[in-house]
């Protein structure tokens, strides 16, 4: 068996990745739930077994027993050390990320898939019918375009709520050099157990902005964070001139873009820098 067991930030990252990917309803492999049950049971049993037999054997004069191995077990079992617990849960935390890797393309699949729908639907929604029509107006449209307006709305809510498990199920099928050689533009990893910039990532795994101006991209994936700046400046007294509220998030901005939202195949991803790239130096020959 591996010593190479995950420290304990890698582990964290790992269980709050698998927690995003189950909060999208996508189910975790059989043998990764088993193993975890079965830690999850000894981590909560508590007890001292060895010193119960010990006893028994004592008392009941069990010829049978090796008292003094009982002894020496119930002696370790009182041990204040914890270096047997921290071994079998290291050792089971390993196995349980070896059996994911196992799974880990389907998984990110599965996602996509989930992504993909709620794109489409938003998609098919905004083409339908405007969904920044001011309510008081949608009174007037057919049954068609108003179901087209509250889907709109839904969608966009269920692709904000999926973009989570899809970064964590892009990070835990991908190895660290699998996008952009594992760096983006700031020269942080852009995997692994460090904290990184997600942003650069979480745009073009979600977003095909290719052909688009990078700037009005960056303007409309940042819509509702400036919608909430300008929400605490209207609180604060200041006026804002155009309002920046969007029903549909960040999603709407980037369709009227020209944007396409799709989950991106794993083998096409590349970092999305705010600035664009520096262009190779051109060696001149004399």
């Amino acid at each position: 068996m591996t010593n190479r067991l995950p420290s304990r930030k890698a582990q964290q990252i790992f269980e709050q990745r698998v927690r995003a990917i189950t909060a999208a309803g996508v189910e975790m492999p059989q043998e990764c739930v088993s193993l975890q049950q079965r830690l999850d049971a000894f981590q909560r049993a508590v007890g001292t077994p060895m010193r119960d037999r010990l006893v028994r054997a004592l008392v009941d004069n069990d010829n049978s027993a090796d008292l003094p191995l009982l002894g020496a077990l119930a002696q370790a079992e009182a041990s204040p050390h914890s270096d047997v617990r921290d071994a079998v849960r290291g050792a089971a935390q390993w196995h349980i990320r070896q059996a994911y890797s196992d799974h880990a393309r389907r998984i990110y699949e599965e996602v996509a898939a989930l992504f993909d729908d709620a794109s489409k639907t938003l998609t098919d929604a905004v083409n339908t019918y405007d969904a920044e029509t001011p309510s008081e107006l949608v009174v007037a449209a057919t049954d068609q375009q108003r179901r087209a307006w509250m889907d709109a709305q839904t969608a966009a809510r269920k692709l904000t709520a999926l973009l989570p498990a899809l970064h964590a199920a892009a990070s835990l099928a991908c190895a660290d050099d699998e996008i952009g050689g594992g760096v983006h533009s700031t020269g942080e990893k852009i995997r692994g157990d460090e904290a990184v910039n997600e942003e650069v990532v979480l745009l073009p795994l979600s977003v095909d902005a290719q052909g688009l101006d990078r700037a009005a991209v960056w303007r409309a994936w940042d819509a509702d964070a400036t919608a909430r700046q300008d929400q605490v400046r209207r609180d604060q007294g200041f006026t804002v001139a155009v309002p920046t509220s969007s029903r549909t998030g960040r999603w709407g901005p980037l369709l009227r873009l020209g944007a396409r939202l799709r989950a991106c195949p794993l083998n096409e991803l590349l970092p999305y820098p705010r600035t664009a790239p520096l262009p190779e130096p051109v060696s001149l020959k004399v």
